[in-house]
């Protein structure tokens, strides 16, 4: 937070960060006209929860803006997400679309707009920002490309001279409250 409000005060914005429970916000009822949460979700507990709270904070022509890495159903999202949580301890579940959609239609939401975008990540520096060791990431990589055939369709593992890189499937919901 500290090294977020340095960033906005050096860009002369006016900003205000706090820090809060995604299903418990520390605000009033219809506060907002747009709430964002961007590659976080997969980290809650309680999705629904979330959208709930999300609701609950939003004016009744509010709009919510997900972007979230995404999962096929089955096997294939079942092994990313494991896949995932052994890189990232606070991994909680990618979602697929589709229950995404069963969440928030369940809150009142509305689809404005859905979209999945194809995310290529460097491999290595994804796993730098959760300090796998060198061997760990290497067995990783292995674990990756010998994995089953639709998942690797998927994930698209592919190296380039010493550059690794794998693409993550995200999706970008704009859905409203009415």
């Amino acid at each position: 937070l500290a090294v977020a409000q340095e960033e906005a005060d050096r860009k002369s914005l006016s900003c205000r960060f706090l820090k809060g429970a995604c299903d418990d916000l520390p605000f009033d009822d219809a506060t907002f006209d747009l709430l964002t949460c961007r590659l976080a979700a997969h980290h809650f507990a309680q999705p629904a929860s979330f959208l709930k709270e999300a609701r609950r904070v939003l004016r009744p022509t509010g709009r919510l803006l997900l972007v979230d890495n995404i999962v096929p159903a089955g096997s294939v999202g079942t092994w990313i997400n494991d896949f995932e949580r052994r890189r990232d301890p606070s991994h909680v579940a990618c979602l697929t679309e589709q229950a995404w959609k069963e969440l928030w239609r369940a809150q009142g939401f509305e689809e404005s707009r859905l979209e999945e975008l194809p995310h290529e990540l460097d491999f290595d520096l994804w796993m730098d920002r959760m300090s796998v060791e060198s061997h760990d990431r290497d067995e990783a990589w292995e674990k990756l490309r010998q994995a089953p055939s639709e998942l690797v369709d998927y994930l698209q593992p592919r190296q380039e001279g010493e550059k690794r890189f794998l693409t993550l499937h995200r999706l970008l919901a704009l859905v409203g409250t009415g």
